[in-house]
């Protein structure tokens, strides 16, 4: 329980920062249509995650137990998979925002 505040914390304080980010580099004239943009795509990505994950531990579970396993065994395998793939796209993620920053920081100097 004490991760998922301190995830969910974690993730209000990245949003705003990142928002404030991708708008300052527009005119006023094109914040509505960035914030438009911003919000548009933040609820594509809440759509889009769940059903990956849903999709892969259905999957990955199904597989584990037309191979013989147990079903509590077969759901953890699952579980152990879409996990695996959250923290690809994490570490995927995270990479690039380094490659991002390095780039700004050579840009603003």
């Amino acid at each position: 329980m004490l991760l998922t505040v301190v995830v969910y914390a974690g993730v209000g304080l990245v949003l705003s920062p990142s928002q404030t980010a991708g708008l300052e580099t527009l005119s006023a004239a094109e914040h509505p249509h960035g914030t438009a943009l911003l919000n548009t795509w933040n609820m594509i990505a809440a759509s889009f995650g769940p059903s990956l994950f849903i999709g892969l531990l259905s999957s990955s579970a199904a597989t584990a137990g037309a191979a013989g396993a147990a079903t509590d065994v077969a759901q953890a395998i699952g579980f152990a998979a879409a996990v695996r793939v959250a923290a690809v796209i994490a570490v995927v993620g995270f990479a690039t925002s380094l490659v991002y920053a390095r780039r700004e920081s050579h840009m603003s100097h």
